[in-house]
C-alpha cells in the first residue's frame, strides 16, 4: 500500500466540514499531506495560493477563497503570515491544521468543532489578513 492521508470520520461529520464548499474539501487532503507523514511538519509547512490553484486546477482567486474558507471554519491557522518583500521575493505563509497535534508539541485544537453558522474564525492571509471572510 502506498502513502495516504487520513480524513477522519469525526471531522467529516462535523457541521463545519459539512458547510465547506467542494473546492475547500478538495484542498484539505493536500494540506494534510503537506503536514507530514506523522504530522511532524504541522505548524511549520508551507502552501502558497499559487500552489493551491495549480493543485485544484483553478485560478488564484478561487483557490485563495478555498484557503480562506478552511480558516474561517476552523480547519487551518496561519502560524506566520507570508509577505512579499520589497525586492519582490516572498515568504509563503506557514500553516497549522487544527485537526492534528503540531510537530512542535502543541495538541490538536480542533477549532472547527466550535464553529457555528455565522460565527466564522479570523482569516489571516494576504490582503484579507485579520478579517472575517465576506
Amino acid at each position: 500500500m502506498g502513502a495516504f492521508v487520513p480524513l477522519l470520520l469525526k471531522t467529516m461529520e462535523s457541521p463545519a466540514w459539512l458547510s465547506l464548499t467542494t473546492k475547500a474539501k478538495a484542498l484539505y487532503p493536500l494540506l494534510v499531506g503537506r503536514s507530514g507523514k506523522h504530522r511532524e511538519k504541522n505548524g511549520a509547512f508551507f502552501l502558497s495560493v499559487r500552489e493551491a490553484a495549480e493543485y485544484l486546477n483553478l485560478d488564484k482567486n478561487t483557490a485563495g477563497k478555498a484557503m480562506q474558507e478552511l480558516q474561517a471554519k476552523g480547519f487551518l491557522i496561519a502560524e506566520k503570515v507570508g509577505v512579499l518583500g520589497v525586492e519582490g521575493v516572498g515568504r509563503a505563509t506557514v500553516w497549522r491544521l487544527t485537526e492534528f497535534a503540531s510537530g512542535k508539541g502543541k495538541p490538536a485544537t480542533r477549532e472547527f468543532d466550535r464553529w457555528s453558522e455565522g460565527n466564522d474564525f479570523l482569516v489571516q492571509m494576504g490582503r484579507g489578513a485579520g478579517k472575517k471572510p465576506v
